[in-house]
């Protein structure tokens, strides 16, 4: 029984023991894993810092030879940062130049406005507006080449002094022609105040047709006047003088017949331009008016000095004979002195203690023939 409990205890103690070991080395087992599964981490991680590092080394590698190709590119980079710098500083001058010149434009404008509302004013009387016209007639004249009280005159009465055009044109041949200045004005003027937009066309349309209705009347009051026939040497028609451009095409645009009907009348309707074509073509005539008159007047004092010319070969010619019969007498008075007169004085000398006479020698030059065709014609 002893023996028994004994061997009992001996095996327990022996699968106690073996329970221990294996205890123990499943827990060393375990450990064992613990510490290779750490150690693979620790490899794996070491793994991925040397991958990360041949990486980093590769990049830096790539970098250093992408930072050498990329330098000539930051160089261009840089030059044109700095023309974009230089570009924004003169788009920044510019800018400050052209709100500058809006500024001024726009004072410019103001004034421009403040001298038409003048200008307005000023041309709202009828007197003052004839005024303008006549000044207007005149400059064009003279921006023409013409001078006044030699190609023109101004307010001149007619031979029966009913009637006074604001100025009468020379023409060649003692001729003349008449020109009068009308700028009708208040119908237009309320016209072009009216602001801009549908709502306002019929009324623009109305007063544009207004407008070209007085228009009309002054052609009318013109043609009444009768300057071509009481104006010594006129042609048949009068020169109606609009001084604006946009009068005359707004009058004829809202009237398309009204040009018609001044030429019906008699009455050219003309504005500065027109004028300035007219009295432009007006002193070239006169121009090849005084080159004709001067090349007869040449014509005239070459006939004259011609045959002033021939008269005086005529009488060169004379001369000449004159000199040669002169030259042919006195000979013959020689000759007859020394073979008749001397002869018997000499004769007296042995007599007479007088002074001895002495002979004249003859003439044997004469004058040079005259051989020019003039001349012979003069002997003929």
């Amino acid at each position: 029984m002893i023996e028994i409990a004994v061997w009992l205890f001996i095996t327990a103690l022996v699968a106690a023991a073996a329970l221990a070991g294996l205890a123990a080395w499943v827990i060393a087992s375990s450990r064992a894993r613990q510490r290779v599964n750490a150690l693979d981490r620790e490899n794996a991680a070491l793994e991925a810092t040397v991958r990360g590092y041949e990486s980093q080394l590769d990049q830096a590698q790539s970098n250093s030879l992408l930072a050498q190709q990329l330098v000539p590119m930051a160089a261009q980079l840089r030059t044109l940062g700095d023309r974009v710098h230089t570009a924004e500083t003169q788009r920044e001058q510019q800018h400050g130049a052209l709100a500058q010149q809006l500024r001024a434009s726009l004072e410019s404008e103001e004034r421009l406005r403040a001298s038409a509302d003048s200008l307005s004013q000023a041309l709202s009387s009828s007197q003052s507006r004839g005024m303008w016209g006549e000044v207007q007639l005149q400059r064009v004249v003279e921006a023409a080449g013409m001078i006044e009280r030699v190609d023109f005159d101004t307010q001149t009465s007619t031979a029966d002094g009913s009637s006074r055009p604001d100025m009468v044109v020379h023409l060649p041949g003692d001729r003349h022609l008449a020109l009068d200045a009308k700028a009708p004005f208040d119908a237009y003027l309320r016209a072009s105040a009216l602001p801009s937009g549908s709502e306002h066309a019929a009324e623009r349309s109305r007063l544009l047709a207004e407008h070209a209705r007085v228009l009309r009347g002054h052609v009318d009051a013109l043609a009444k006047r009768e300057y071509a026939r009481k104006i010594a040497g006129a042609p048949e028609v009068v020169v109606l003088f609009v001084p604006s451009e946009a009068l005359l095409s707004s009058a004829l645009d809202a009237d398309p017949g009204l040009l018609e009907h001044a030429f019906s009348k008699s009455i050219a309707l003309a504005s500065p331009v027109t004028l300035f074509s007219l009295l432009r073509a007006i002193a070239t005539t006169w121009s090849q008016t005084e080159a004709t008159d001067e090349a007869h007047e040449i014509l005239r004092l070459t006939t004259e000095l011609y045959e002033r010319l021939a008269t005086m070969a005529g009488h060169i010619s004379s001369l000449r004979k004159s000199i040669e019969s002169t030259v042919k007498h006195f000979n013959s008075f020689n000759s007859t002195l020394e073979t008749r007169v001397l002869v018997s004085a000499r004769k007296l000398e042995k007599l007479s203690r007088a002074k001895t006479i002495e002979g004249a020698a003859d003439l044997d030059s004469a004058p040079a023939s005259l051989t020019a065709a003039e001349f012979a014609d003069g002997d003929d």
